[in-house]
């Protein structure tokens, strides 16, 4: 190549790169269609530089979607877990009370499972319920009250349910964290205040005493409300002023 040829050719792409960065700044696409077509590298630069912007832009979207898709991915009893009223579920075992349950009389509101439900809400001993249908064990409903959470059984039998409260002695709820930290002291309300000073973000905590998961007490936030177990080395609760 010739020495004028090199120049013309340097000059050449020097005023393309000049009117490619003006064209880009501008967002002039009809100039950059014209330099397209004339094979210049500036209209396969504009576009290159506006698929990346756009890949950008949308690249915020596309990684909320992948994470709305692995969020309801999770079980449904796992990541939203209402246990207070489990239709056709039944928990054996744990019992520290049954008795027979009445239909409620005329002009009453609920159920013979809300009478049930009551009962075990109003006992500070109960961690879950289970109503036994009538005809059963009896020609009236029977309900047993538990102080243990027991693992749920799918039977047409039954219905059941597992409390929720502002505190839960002996009570852990694994699972939904976005938060945990050891505490200043062994004192569940600590962990139920952080939760609180939360805000929305926090659904339900758990407390974890000294010596199981280290040497200081422990609280973990969690954004959901996960299924209650019984277990001693918690103190769980729920938060009651926040949507559901």
């Amino acid at each position: 190549m010739s020495g004028l040829t090199s120049q013309r050719s340097v000059s050449r792409y020097t005023t393309e790169a000049l009117f490619c960065a003006t064209c880009t700044r501008e967002e002039t696409r009809a100039a950059a269609d014209q330099l397209a077509r004339s094979g210049s590298r500036c209209g396969h630069t504009f576009y290159a530089h506006i698929s990346e912007e756009i890949m950008l832009k949308r690249l915020p979207l596309v990684i909320a979607a992948v994470l709305c898709l692995s969020w309801c991915a999770v079980p449904a009893n796992v990541a939203f877990a209402d246990q207070s009223r489990e239709d056709n579920i039944d928990r054996p075992g744990g019992d520290f009370r049954n008795f027979p349950v009445n239909p409620p009389g005329p002009g009453s509101f609920g159920t013979v499972a809300d009478i049930c439900r009551i009962n075990c809400e109003q006992s500070g001993s109960c961690k879950a319920w289970t109503l036994v249908r009538a005809g059963l064990q009896g020609p009236q409903a029977r309900c047993w009250l538990k102080s243990v959470v027991p693992a749920a059984n799918f039977n047409g039998c039954c219905t059941s349910g597992v409390p929720m409260r502002v505190i839960e002695p002996q009570i852990d709820r694994p699972g939904g964290d976005f938060k945990n930290f050891d505490l200043a002291a062994a004192d569940p309300n600590l962990c139920k205040s952080a939760c609180e000073r939360e805000g929305m973000l926090c659904h339900a905590w758990t407390f974890v005493r000294p010596g199981v998961q280290g040497p200081r007490a422990r609280c973990w936030l969690k954004f959901t409300v996960p299924p209650a177990v019984t277990s001693n080395c918690c103190t769980s609760g729920v938060r009651f002023d926040q949507p559901r």
